[in-house]
């Protein structure tokens, strides 16, 4: 019962109501393209000229004229953008059995620039792999080359996430890392997209990673479309097939942005799964959905609740998660972010109890 009462709850969600890797609030003030704030086509990265100066504008409490520059010095121009992620995180656990455990994570740590030159676009990051487990390795999370005949269409090549559903920066939510798009899994890709006023279009062929067979990345298409009907909403369809030699991905569902009021929006992802072996006849049901509800109170401070609910296998209830997730979103002055996150964390299969979790992100983006 609980499972049918998710999905109509996202259903009602989604179609009686209105995707970035980078901060979806800004689609309530009807900005609804990514490239209207990134460089990339799907958000995420290097910020425009005019990205950096709403950041200043609109996502941040505080900020004085030209804090919004890179370094606080160097300022974005038509030809050469310069920015960069540095994320890290404290996780504190309380266990079932009242053991508790605490964690710091250095989950980002990446220079990026991007340089146009009339209609080509060149994007390059540089970083640490902090998740390496022999030292410090260096990598390149994204670069790309990207050619724009005109504003609403552009054609891309190299390495990124493909666009499917939300896009959202916390990579370790159930419609990130569930469903493979986690950091450090970016892909290399063909991308062709139309962003109109009213419609959106991503066709993506994923060329998985020919640097990085181990383990086996699947190759496969994506395919994204969002539509705008009126200001501050957004509701979007995204499918996905993938395949490797072991296995056959399909995943295909709606999600949404929605501007509820001036101070109170919503996002919401659902996700149908399946999954089979090549070598094995049954098919593998899954679902996979996420829901959060933002209010922001003042301009730069949001409080949120959120809901995720995972079962890869519908005949397994071992598959199944649960969490629900109550925290505080803030942007104080350009450049930095402060998420702390309380969550209640259910592994049916792992946990016969939740674990209570208490994160702090601390995000700074020069």
């Amino acid at each position: 019962m609980r499972l049918f009462s998710i999905i109509w709850i996202n259903l009602v969600l989604l179609f009686v109501s209105g995707t970035a890797f980078g901060y979806p609030e800004l689609t309530r003030h009807n900005y609804n393209n990514c490239m209207v704030c990134h460089i990339s086509p799907t958000g995420g990265g290097v910020l425009s000229q005019y990205g950096r100066s709403l950041s200043k504008e609109l996502l941040s409490t505080w900020g004085y004229e030209g804090e919004e520059n890179f370094m606080y010095l160097i300022p974005t121009t038509e030809t050469v953008a310069l920015g960069g992620d540095l994320r890290t995180v404290q996780i504190a656990d309380k266990l079932a059995n009242g053991d508790k455990r605490k964690r710091w994570i250095h989950m980002q740590k990446d220079l990026e620039v991007a340089i146009t030159l009339k209609k080509w676009v060149g994007a390059v990051s540089v970083g640490e792999n902090t998740f390496a487990e022999k030292g410090s390795q260096m990598l390149s999370r994204r670069h790309y080359i990207m050619y724009k005949p005109t504003d609403e269409i552009s054609l891309r090549g190299g390495k990124f996430f493909p666009s499917f559903g939300l896009h959202l920066p916390d990579h370790n939510t159930v419609i990130r890392r569930g469903l493979g798009w986690d950091q450090g899994q970016e892909t290399y890709n063909l991308e062709g997209a139309y962003q109109g006023e009213k419609w959106h279009y991503f066709l993506t062929a994923i060329l998985g990673r020919p640097d990085d067979e181990t383990p086996i990345r699947q190759r496969g298409i994506t395919f994204s479309t969002a539509y705008h009907p009126k200001d501050g909403h957004k509701y979007g369809l995204s499918y996905y097939y993938g395949e490797n030699p072991d296995l056959i991905t399909h995943m295909l569902g709606p999600y949404a942005v929605v501007g509820l009021t001036e101070h109170i929006y919503f996002l919401g992802q659902l996700t149908a799964v399946r999954a089979y072996p090549y070598s094995a006849s049954d098919h593998q049901w899954g679902i996979v959905d996420y829901m959060r509800l933002n209010y922001e109170p003042f301009k730069g401070f949001h409080l949120f609740l959120a809901q995720e609910f995972s079962q890869t296998n519908l005949n397994t209830h071992a598959t199944r998660t649960d969490t629900h997730s109550l925290g505080v979103q803030f942007f104080p002055r350009p450049h930095f972010e402060v998420q702390v996150m309380g969550q209640n964390l259910h592994i049916q299969g792992i946990q016969k109890k939740p674990v209570e979790r208490l994160n702090v992100m601390l995000h700074f983006y020069p």
